[in-house]
């Protein structure tokens, strides 16, 4: 939190995700009542990007609590990692509506809009059993300082810096989420070859 609150200087690196996923696998059973079943489903042997290991491992940590949370200490936790092409997940750029004057409805509302499609992404979900959120608390979830939580037990922080961290790695989160039906929160972030990392960290450094 203090490396988003502050803006202080966070080196990024490739590095390979999969094995960063591996350990938060084996973390969340500490964190996770032995009520709560956990699901892992793990699609590649390994995947680069750029990004910190330590901020990723955060950032899912603090999803795994929020659907700790949400689940009231019993049910279902999915966490999987696969990697996806990038027409799967965005929409065209130029959307045409049926009447062809402009972006489509779906376009201008997708998280994912803005994403380059040429691109492969690593996607990370975490799938809860939970209450799930209605649409309006959905569409706040990221916002600074908004919280679900009880007075005194949340800051409204949490998944704001989790946004920020993901934002820095040049990827996106997102959450689908429905009252009665648990939430899914959805991590991109695009895949990389040493190469292009390499590349990448010399023109943003």
């Amino acid at each position: 939190m203090l490396a988003y609150v502050r803006k202080e200087h966070k080196t990024l690196a490739a590095l390979d995700i999969v094995p960063v996923f591996r350990q938060f696998s084996g973390l969340v059973a500490s964190i996770l009542p032995p009520s709560v079943r956990v699901e892992t489903h793990l699609e590649v042997e390994g995947a680069q990007v750029v990004g910190d290991a330590g901020q990723i491992t955060q950032v899912l940590l603090n999803l795994a609590n929020n659907a700790r949370d949400a689940m009231d200490g019993e049910g279902t936790l999915r966490l999987s990692l696969e990697v996806v092409p990038g027409d799967d997940v965005v929409p065209p750029r130029v959307g045409r509506d049926r009447a062809g004057l402009g972006k489509s409805e779906d376009t201008r509302r997708s998280p994912f809009a803005n994403l380059d499609h040429t691109l492969d992404f690593v996607d990370i979900r975490i799938k809860d059993s939970g209450c799930g959120m209605a649409p309006e608390t959905a569409a706040k979830i990221f916002d600074p300082f908004f919280t679900t939580k009880p007075v005194g037990q949340g800051t409204g922080l949490g998944l704001s810096v989790v946004q920020g961290i993901v934002k820095g790695m040049g990827g996106v989160i997102a959450v689908d989420s429905a009252p009665g039906r648990g939430a899914e929160f959805r991590v991109l972030l695009p895949v990389v070859d040493p190469a292009h990392a390499r590349t990448h960290l010399a023109q943003n450094g």
